[in-house]
């Protein structure tokens, strides 16, 4: 570990906190990218899209939510386009069709990524290198 003056260590720290925000949002972006990815390849949804509008819908986004820097996984037309109601139905199924979980493989598989890159970035803003 180095050692630094207090003054140094003032200066440094300055802009800690907000550098540290932009790599968690810039880690956040790059996650929710990563599931939208993930989520369209056939191989990994495992569902047959007929007409390709349900892949299309899905999108991966970065916000804010109660203060909380998230990333957001959704299908459907949430984010604009056309309002796909089965959105719903094929990920969580019903009585009649098995739940395919089209995202939420994709955003378990995610958490497990993402849990030691933003361990690692913690311990670097806190530590150092």
């Amino acid at each position: 570990m180095r050692k630094i003056e207090q003054f140094q260590f003032r200066k440094e720290m300055k802009g800690g906190a907000s550098r540290l925000l932009n790599q968690v949002e810039k880690r956040l972006k790059i996650s929710a990218l990563q599931m939208e990815a993930r989520s369209k390849q056939i191989t990994f949804s495992r569902f047959n899209n007929q007409t390709g509008r349900l892949r299309q819908s899905i999108a991966g986004r970065f916000s804010v939510i109660d203060g909380k820097p998230t990333a957001i996984l959704q299908a459907g037309g949430q984010f604009g386009g056309a309002e796909l109601g089965y959105a719903r139905f094929i990920e969580f199924g019903t009585r009649y069709i098995t739940p395919r979980k089209f995202l939420g493989r994709s955003v378990e598989k995610q958490q497990q990524e993402i849990r030691p890159k933003l361990n690692d970035l913690l311990k670097t803003a806190l530590i150092g290198d």
